[in-house]
């Protein structure tokens, strides 16, 4: 049940801590994945150095990389990172769907397919909130006013 009145506000101070404290937790996740990455392969004697291998641990870097850079430069201008429905929310998501596929990945690396979701969801959000309303919006009705200007225009 939500809470009843008006939602408290954050003041800055809180909202700084609390996005340090956000950043902390995902480059703990960041690590984890890539040390438990590492300890797989080297403990089942798989080859590291394999092209794959190697090309998807630098894509998954570079995703962490992109991600870090967007968390760190939403939170010191002062955006709350823990906000719903903020572009901060999907950054940690497309953060946690790489996180999963990469830890995932030392099993097969056919389970870096799951990360087609995130470009599935951004084609979806653009086709629901940019391309779907533009294309199928209802013409403008124009006044009497402009009915009357218009057919002065056409003559």
């Amino acid at each position: 049940m939500p809470p009843k009145g008006k939602q408290g506000t954050k003041g800055a101070k809180q909202i700084k801590q609390e996005n340090q404290q956000t950043l902390e937790f995902y480059a703990y996740i960041v690590i984890g994945v890539n040390v438990f990455q590492v300890i797989v392969q080297v403990a089942s004697h798989y080859d590291i150095f394999k092209t794959a291998n190697i090309g998807w641990f630098l894509f998954s870097t570079l995703i962490y990389a992109i991600c870090a850079k967007m968390m760190t430069s939403m939170a010191s201008s002062g955006l709350d990172l823990n906000m719903e429905s903020g572009m901060s929310e999907h950054v940690k998501d497309i953060l946690l769907v790489t996180a999963v596929c990469q830890a995932t990945s030392c099993y097969s690396y056919y389970c870096w397919l799951m990360w087609l979701v995130v470009p599935g969801v951004a084609l979806q959000k653009l086709w629901v909130n940019v391309l779907a309303p533009w294309i199928f919006q209802e013409p403008v009705e124009l006044t009497e006013k402009q009915k009357k200007k218009l057919e002065k225009k056409r003559r």
